[in-house]
């Protein structure tokens, strides 16, 4: 590892050392099992990146020749990994979360598409050398450190796809509170610490001499839930993360907090961000030889 590599490896570890997201949910799986019902409503309704995504990969020709094999490491509800099988990929899709997969599962099988679904970390599942023609990771907190991002790396023969953010969130807050609900609830503001910004896997690329790309995309997701069912996913979703919690009744704090944002008899959750699709290619002939270390 030279010294360019070596500089953004050291950041970004440092970052991810300083998450608070990453000391709040230890046991991701829970976090994302108790999200996975509500998920496609929210975040996830946001499509924006994967048009752009497709968009790219048609333009580069990469579903010319061979049918390809793509792993989609946390895949969560198939975002990406349904519509890279619906070009005639065979997809392998990976998450933490068997509710998240039981949904691909539904998904893949509604639409007839060829998905493999499997349970398990990323970090401990063994996998084979440059097994596949691409390798995506998508706002995948499992990923926003420098040492799965290079195992990633060892598993494409071809691409790499990397979704992270370009810069800060805008989200508007939940209710007309100075306070979000992670402050009331948590006393502090979740963050990964720019641990998941694009910056870091695109300077660490180049500094091992590859010639990444980043697709910057406006991304922004609105949905209203009814007051009933947003108390109840908000209560699942902190279960996961109680013994945090340093408010005593925090059910009821949850339930005067969600009451207190209805407009209309709704509560409307809405954000906005600029996410990076970057893409590399992993290709030795296209991989610039000379560095100036």
């Amino acid at each position: 590892m030279n010294r360019r590599e070596e500089f953004w490896v050291k950041c970004w570890r440092d970052a991810a050392e300083k998450s608070l997201y990453r000391e709040t949910f230890p046991e991701e799986r829970k976090c994302w099992d108790a999200t996975a019902d509500y998920y496609d409503a929210g975040m996830g309704s946001s499509n924006e990146r994967v048009d752009v995504l497709l968009g790219y990969l048609k333009r580069q020709g990469f579903w010319n020749g061979s049918k390809k094999q793509i792993l989609d490491i946390g895949s969560g509800t198939g975002a990406f990994a349904l519509p890279l099988a619906a070009c005639g990929a065979a997809v392998t899709a990976l998450d933490c979360s068997p509710e998240m997969n039981r949904i691909v599962r539904q998904k893949a099988r509604e639409k007839d598409l060829n998905v493999k679904v499997q349970t398990g970390d990323f970090n401990r599942l063994p996998f084979e050398t440059r097994a596949y023609d691409l390798v995506i990771g998508s706002m995948n907190p499992g990923l926003y450190h420098p040492e799965p991002f290079l195992r990633m790396l060892s598993l494409s023969r071809d691409l790499v796809v990397y979704v992270g953010i370009c810069d800060t969130p805008v989200k508007k807050k939940d209710n007309g509170s100075c306070k979000s609900l992670d402050e009331i609830l948590l006393g502090h503001t979740l963050t990964h610490s720019g641990s998941n910004h694009v910056q870091y896997p695109c300077q660490l690329l180049k500094a091992m001499g590859y010639r990444p790309v980043v697709l910057p995309v406006q991304c922004q997701w609105r949905c209203e839930e009814e007051e009933a069912l947003e108390v109840g996913r908000l209560i699942r979703h902190y279960e996961t993360v109680e013994t945090g919690i340093i408010v005593k009744n925090w059910r009821e704090a949850i339930r005067a907090y969600v009451k207190d944002a209805l407009q209309d008899g709704r509560f409307i959750n809405e954000g906005k961000t600029v996410m990076g699709v970057l893409v590399c290619s992993l290709k030795s002939e296209e991989t610039a030889m000379e560095m100036t270390v």
